[in-house]
């Protein structure tokens, strides 16, 4: 997603940037990657994890804030996690009445992500 948003930045015949999960808007990070890591004991795990994770989240994190283009969400099902925490980075938010947000991080043992310590603390803390 960083990487399509960073090329929109230059291509001149997009003017808005939309961001949709279609039916279902996002599940929030698969933590069974851990479990597909078979031989590595549980340290190399963890650290293997969170580097490729923590990469991916602040490319795609950076693209949102860096973009000169609106990023409009469309939510519709289940925002959950890091598809609802990165909701108030956009420009604008879409929802139909079927959204459902949700932030499960203290129930998966996981500190909050996606810029909601930021967003959510600061402007509404």
């Amino acid at each position: 997603m960083g990487r399509l948003i960073q090329a929109a930045q230059d291509n001149d015949e997009i003017k808005v940037i939309f961001i949709h999960g279609g039916l279902f808007y996002c599940s929030g990070n698969d933590l069974a990657v851990l479990s597909s890591m078979g031989s590595m004991d549980e340290d190399e795990k963890l650290n293997t994890c969170s580097h490729g994770v923590e990469h991916l989240m602040v490319t795609n994190l950076m693209a949102i804030l860096r973009s000169k283009k609106p990023i409009v969400g469309l939510v519709r099902g289940q925002s959950i996690g890091i598809g609802f925490t990165t909701c108030g980075l956009f420009d604008f938010l879409y929802c139909t009445p079927e959204a459902q947000f949700s932030t499960p991080f203290m129930r998966s043992f996981q500190s909050p992500e996606g810029g909601s310590t930021y967003t959510f603390v600061q402007h509404f803390g």
